[in-house]
């Protein structure tokens, strides 16, 4: 678990401050969203992901040489993508998936997938459930290298976690 408030010890802190005393000493509070707003501490609001993706991708991330591939499906192009900032299906993901990691890392400080915010503190389901869908991904993988022990070995570990998780519900 993390740290507690400081102030109301009771929910977990998510704001961090280093005070500077006058003597040069550094300290530290740790508050939560609540108390710090109380103590008049404004919080960045966080941008959604679609005006982070798009402010990327308006940057100019030098993916020139991917702009006139074309998705079969819906027919946007990567260039159309980067202008309005917006997929048009599903299968944009695969089809342009080599240009949008880098994107999609930046976004989620280099993370392939979703990083947010989870509300409140994460459940042991949630923690579970998280675990399992890495350990998907990584069978996935070793089977892929035709890494076959390791992929026993996940798939051994898959099938216990997926158990527990069943015998949670």
């Amino acid at each position: 678990m993390g740290i507690l408030c400081q102030h109301c010890k009771q929910a977990p802190a998510t704001v961090h401050l280093t005070d500077i005393q006058q003597s040069g000493e550094p300290t530290e509070r740790h508050l939560c969203e609540a108390c710090a707003a109380q103590e008049g501490i404004t919080m960045k609001v966080q941008e959604s992901p679609q005006n982070m993706l798009e402010k990327f991708v308006k940057v100019g991330v030098s993916m020139q040489a991917g702009t006139q591939r074309k998705c079969p499906t819906c027919g946007i192009t990567f260039g159309e993508f980067r202008a309005q900032g917006l997929l048009g299906c599903p299968h944009d993901y695969s089809e342009f998936g080599d240009l949008l990691i880098p994107l999609i890392e930046r976004v989620q400080d280099g993370a392939e997938q979703h990083v947010g915010k989870t509300p409140g503190m994460p459940s042991e389901k949630s923690k579970l459930r998280v675990t399992i869908m890495g350990l998907r991904r990584e069978l996935e993988a070793a089977v892929a290298a035709e890494q076959y022990e390791k992929a026993a070995k996940l798939r051994d570990e898959l099938l216990r976690l997926e158990a527990e998780e069943a015998n949670e519900y």
